[in-house]
């Protein structure tokens, strides 16, 4: 994950300017976000298997755009349901705006490791700047189910790397047994939302 401000996270490869219909913008839209976005949810990074195609909506980035933009590819982004519900149609006003409080746009910027990080032993995501907060807030990437995912997955990255230690035993018995548990739990942690960078030392959050 760069932590370049200038780099989007995310590169779409199909056409931002492709428009759609009120009534058929995830039809024809999801298949595409699936592979421009690496089948994860663009605000919590969590991936569609993890929640099912149903949990994983298709978001309106801003919703303040007039019908003929609405509805186009470059506005359009997956999201799991409760980053999807608590951003609805939340957008930043102008006084907002002057306070730096804003979405932050993956195709445009990097969020994670720029503009917020991770407590490891909380599983919280901490802003460090007006964006940040903003953004954390309005998609509620720090609510409870979304922290423990982010345990769980510190968790699974551990005990991967004790399976492969013990896939390499001199012990028959326990390399046997590390090698059939290997790859269920690498396919687990590869399903995992992404290690996310550490606080920077001598940073504060906000």
């Amino acid at each position: 994950m760069s932590n370049s401000s200038k780099t989007p996270r995310v590169v779409r490869k199909h056409d931002c300017n492709e428009c759609y219909t009120e009534w058929t913008y995830r039809e024809k839209a999801f298949a595409k976000l699936m592979e421009d976005f690496g089948k994860r949810c663009a605000y919590s990074l969590l991936h569609v298997d993890e929640i099912s195609e149903h949990n994983m909506e298709v978001d309106h980035h801003n919703p303040t755009l007039r019908a003929s933009q609405l509805h186009r590819y470059g506005n359009l982004y997956p999201a799991f349901s409760l980053c999807n519900n608590s951003k609805r149609k939340v957008w930043p006003k102008k006084a907002d705006l002057k306070k730096r409080r804003r979405y932050i746009d993956c195709c445009i910027e990097q969020d994670y490791g720029v503009h917020f990080y991770e407590d490891r032993p909380s599983g919280e995501l901490l802003p460090v700047t007006p964006e940040g907060v903003y953004h954390i807030e309005n998609c509620d990437l720090n609510n409870d189910w979304l922290k423990k995912k982010r345990l769980d997955r510190t968790e699974d990255k551990q005990i991967l790397t004790v399976l492969r230690s013990l896939s390499k035993s001199a012990n028959p018995k326990e390399r046997a047994d590390a090698c059939k548990s290997l790859a269920a739990m690498e396919a687990r942690v590869e399903r995992n939302i992404p290690e996310i960078p550490l606080l920077p030392a001598g940073v504060e959050p906000l």
